[in-house]
């Protein structure tokens, strides 16, 4: 059976990632597997809603299998996140395709940019550039551009991309999974507008913050799921957040992954300053740092992120089709396979470390809730089964 992997943060699911799905069945793939991010997503703030919501609307609506994204590779870079991601779905040893969407629609395009990506003048050229100012993907636009300027434009679009990351990530492996760029329609990333039913995420997003009716845009089986979870906002933890980087040094900031040299020095004396999350990340920000860079280290900082990578596989959530798939995973899958708690435990101390650190992590993703709730959610929520 031909079985589809899609990396997602669902952030929420919305139409347009039913559509996805959609489109994939029709392309003949009998079983999809989702590589989901959890409770935080990679621009470094919580999801808008748990990671067991999303799982659910992903499943009513298509999906088979979902499995979470460790957080470590949530909270890098576009390369870590599409390293992290990429080994998920390949660790499961069943995923034979990997899907992604794409602004431009065009593999080979997006090979060719990979391709270069790799080639050792480029990362010279990269590294000359750093010292500029600018960020990493203004500086990798350039780069390319200086070589080829097709490519450049590829790169201009963010699921492009990170869609080159996945190419490379895939490489890196030897992976056996092929690529498939799926042609985004209608609206694009960053699009702050409605069209025929389908909008961003951001959009989305924006008009669930604002308490505006937000129904057409989202699958009719996901608005009740949606209603009934707490949207999550990081400044609902704003002062914990600051609280916690006050009693930082800086040598705690410099241990942070991906940190440009010096900026920890930014990061102590605004922690010390500023009095709310806006004026903490006003006062670090400069052009070279971007505000998802400046997230992601903020949250780096204040979670306890696992100190290891993930010694299992943890299972989200399953369809009755994904059940049946989850079975072949464990039979073929390279690493231990995780569905509770109790699972872990089973597996050795590593294990029962990892998801306990997990678990604290869910524990402050519940103080960005406008309702916190009492701590164990991660232990006492059930894998969700539709």
């Amino acid at each position: 059976m031909r079985t589809a992997g899609i990396i997602a943060e669902y952030n929420p699911f919305h139409n347009g990632h039913r559509y996805q799905i959609e489109m994939l069945r029709r392309q003949g793939f009998e079983q999809i597997v989702i590589a989901l991010s959890g409770n935080f997503v990679q621009r470094g703030e919580p999801a808008i809603y748990d990671k067991w919501t999303r799982t659910r609307a992903a499943l009513l609506n298509g999906a088979d299998l979902v499995v979470e994204i460790p957080i470590r590779a949530v909270l890098s870079s576009a390369q870590g996140f599409a390293t992290g991601a990429v080994a998920v779905l390949e660790q499961l040893g069943v995923v034979d395709t990997l899907c992604f969407g794409s602004e431009s629609g065009d593999l080979s395009l997006l090979q060719r940019a990979a391709s270069l990506l790799r080639q050792p003048q480029m990362q010279y050229a990269l590294q000359s550039r750093l010292k500029t100012g600018a960020t990493y993907a203004a500086l990798l636009q350039q780069a390319v551009q200086s070589v080829d300027n097709e490519l450049a434009g590829v790169l201009s679009d963010p699921n492009d991309t990170l869609g080159v990351e996945y190419l490379n990530a895939l490489y890196k492996m030897h992976s056996n999974m092929q690529p498939y760029a799926l042609h985004r329609h209608h609206v694009g990333h960053h699009d702050l507008a409605l069209q025929d039913g389908f909008a961003a995420a951001a959009f989305i997003r924006s008009l669930i913050y604002a308490h505006t009716s937000y129904a057409v845009l989202v699958p009719e089986s996901a608005a009740p799921l949606y209603e009934a979870a707490q949207p999550a906002r990081l400044e609902h933890a704003g002062s914990a957040i600051l609280w916690k980087m006050r009693q930082m040094r800086k040598d705690d900031f410099a241990r942070l992954t991906g940190l440009s040299e010096g900026l920890q020095n930014r990061l102590y004396a605004a922690a010390r300053q500023a009095g709310t999350l806006e004026t903490f990340y006003m006062l670090c920000k400069t052009k070279r740092y971007t505000m998802a860079r400046l997230k992601r280290l903020t949250l780096q900082a204040v979670l306890p992120l696992p100190d290891l990578a993930s010694p299992y596989i943890r299972v989200l959530g399953f369809s009755a089709r994904g059940e049946r798939l989850l079975k072949s995973v464990k039979h073929n899958a390279r690493l231990p396979v995780v569905t509770s708690y109790r699972g872990a435990v089973h597996r050795g101390p590593a294990a029962r470390a990892y998801y306990e650190q997990t678990a604290a992590c869910t524990d402050f993703y519940t103080l960005c809730t406008a309702h916190p709730c009492p701590c164990g959610l991660e232990m006492r929520q059930s894998v969700v089964k539709i």
